[in-house]
């Protein structure tokens, strides 16, 4: 019999310590009792509602890069302090917190200012129940999908690193009446929205990666927003017509593990390609290869341009560098075509008048040896049999200057005279001439050797080493321009 009077009397104790906080819920929410959730809780109309708001990202579902959007999922929380929400705790059994529907409450008029969709203007925690405290504090969480929009910049591309804002605000209020502050104390944590991408917290380690994107961080800026744009709190004057704005910020980078692979192995293929055919005297050889290079940077050009994002921002550096290469091969092929024409129609013994000797800049500028080596030559008669001596020429019967004198031979049946060192012996069919040295005379001088400056060769005269040294210099300008550019993409 006793504990059932026991649980009676604590069964009543309960039913009426909850009926006495529904009827403070009641009280303290009751428009009779001067409360309405439609106008700002405040006993003055000059005082200001100060918020401070949360984000914790939990997921980013989807980063187009077409649309230039951002579909991100988490949870928002908000506090402020609520002046007519107000108890005295120990009248309702020392309740110092309740729980009450957010439908009942006045909440700021939270707008996402860059939302990509229409009906996601306004910002609403529905029914999710608030936290309110016997001082009138009110804390409130929910969670919220934002389709946010974003401004990529694809200059460069592939290595690019992009961010998108996430603006929002209060859109009924002016800065005088609500005011979106900055988070209080020095917890680092609440300074920017939080990310916990499938967090596991007994590995600790946290996803990073989305979409081909790498997330890097977040930030968190407040500014005043006006016809001015966002400005600073300290540079606005008139605040009555600025609204308090909060932006909250994912940063993130390409994800490129294989582009390395995919695109700048051909470009470096190319550029060798191209600056081989610098190094062939075969004028067939040396086009077809160009013929080639254009058609493989055709090919990798039309492969990079089908994964490219749409243009945004300045031209992608790549796309700089790949038109700079098809230009340069472009400029190889013109002057291999024009060497090739000028050697055809002017004499081996031509010489260009240039106001300066060219064949002397080898040796100006330090770099003898890379305009003494030859090219490399495919003629399939320079390759086979090489290059006729004296001996070759006799042998073939024909008639050869013998290398002890430089005696004329003269037939007497032609009406040339013979040298008197030179016994032709002669038959109907053959005539042999034989050389007698001369005792008293000295011996000839070895004919000087060709100098290293100049390629000697079969056909090569002076139009042909200053052509050599054109096409040599054009190399050196195109090798120099590549280490330029190439330093400039990687440090500026």
């Amino acid at each position: 019999m006793m504990k059932v009077l026991i649980f009676l009397a604590g069964l009543i104790v309960v039913l009426t310590q909850c009926e006495s906080l529904d009827e403070l819920r009641n009280r303290i929410t009751d428009e009779k009792h001067g409360y309405s959730r439609k106008h700002r809780p405040v006993h003055k109309e000059e005082t200001r509602i100060d918020v401070d708001v949360y984000l914790s990202i939990s997921h980013i579902e989807r980063i187009d890069e077409n649309e230039q959007t951002m579909v991100v999922h988490g949870k928002m929380s908000a506090t402020w302090k609520d002046e007519l929400l107000k108890w005295n705790a120990a009248d309702y059994n020392d309740t110092k917190v309740l729980k009450i529907s957010s439908s009942k409450l006045w909440i700021p008029s939270f707008a996402l200012y860059n939302t990509a969709r229409s009906n996601r203007w306004n910002l609403n925690f529905y029914e999710n129940p608030a936290s309110v405290t016997n001082e009138g504090q009110i804390y409130i969480l929910g969670s919220f999908s934002f389709h946010v929009t974003c401004l990529f910049d694809f200059t460069a591309w592939p290595f690019d690193s992009q961010q998108c804002p996430i603006l929002i605000t209060d859109w009924v209020y002016s800065y005088n009446q609500v005011h979106m502050n900055d988070p209080e104390g020095d917890d680092p944590s609440k300074e920017k929205p939080q990310l916990r991408l499938s967090y596991d917290p007994i590995n600790g380690q946290n996803k990073k990666h989305v979409g081909g994107w790498e997330i890097t961080d977040t930030w968190r800026r407040h500014c005043l927003w006006g016809s001015n744009g966002c400005q600073d709190e300290q540079d606005v004057t008139d605040t009555a017509l600025h609204w308090s704005l909060l932006e909250f910020g994912i940063k993130f980078k390409r994800h490129i593990p294989y582009f390395g692979v995919t695109l700048f192995l051909p470009m470096f293929i190319t550029t060798i390609i191209l600056l081989s055919s610098f190094w062939i005297d075969t004028f067939n050889v040396s086009l077809g290869i160009l013929i080639f290079n254009t058609i493989l940077q055709g090919l990798y050009g039309y492969e990079m341009i089908s994964k490219m994002p749409p243009g945004s921002g300045g031209v992608p550096k790549i796309v700089q560098i790949y038109s700079m290469n098809l230009m340069l091969t472009a400029l190889t092929f013109i002057v291999v075509v024009i060497e090739k024409f000028i050697t055809d129609n002017l004499p081996s013994d031509y010489s260009f008048k240039l106001g300066f000797d060219i064949t002397e800049l080898p040796k100006k500028i330090h770099l003898n040896k890379l305009f003494e080596t030859k090219g490399l030559s495919f003629d399939p008669q320079s390759l086979l049999e090489g290059p006729k001596n004296d001996m070759d020429v006799l042998e073939s019967g024909g008639i050869g200057v013998n290398s002890i004198g430089n005696s004329e031979l003269f037939d007497t049946r032609s009406g040339r005279s013979v040298d008197e060192d030179v016994v032709v012996l002669e038959d109907a069919d053959t005539m042999v001439a034989i050389n007698l040295p001369d005792n008293s005379s000295p011996p000839p001088a070895p004919s000087p050797k060709p100098t290293k400056d100049i390629p000697s060769g079969p056909g090569f005269g002076k139009l042909q080493h200053q052509l050599h040294i054109i096409k040599r210099s054009v190399f050196l300008i195109i090798v120099v321009t590549y280490i330029a550019v190439l330093a400039y993409f990687t440090f500026f």
